[in-house]
């Protein structure tokens, strides 16, 4: 029930809310945080796999990656939605 409430405080489609990671047939969403011993490309990979096996239609793989970032990956996110909202 934590899981879900955690993921129901973030901007999400309602099919992402509708089932806590754990409970996901293929597993949890690969998360990125953003570490310099991070590869951003193997977790591209990991994210187009995972979209491809769950059927995700273009907007949510557009819309849905924000729900992996954590920490200094959500700031970097955070940062460009606000300037991409300034100008």
């Amino acid at each position: 029930m934590n899981n879900e409430l955690v993921l129901r405080s973030r901007t999400i489609s309602r099919e992402m809310t509708t089932t806590p990671n754990e409970m996901r047939p293929y597993g949890p969403l690969p998360v990125f945080i953003g570490r310099v011993d991070e590869d951003s490309e193997d977790w591209i990979r990991l994210y187009e796999r995972y979209a491809a096996a769950v059927s995700w239609s273009d907007t949510q793989k557009a819309n849905n990656p924000v729900i992996t970032l954590e920490e200094e990956a959500r700031r970097w996110y955070s940062s460009v939605l606000r300037e991409t909202s300034a100008t």
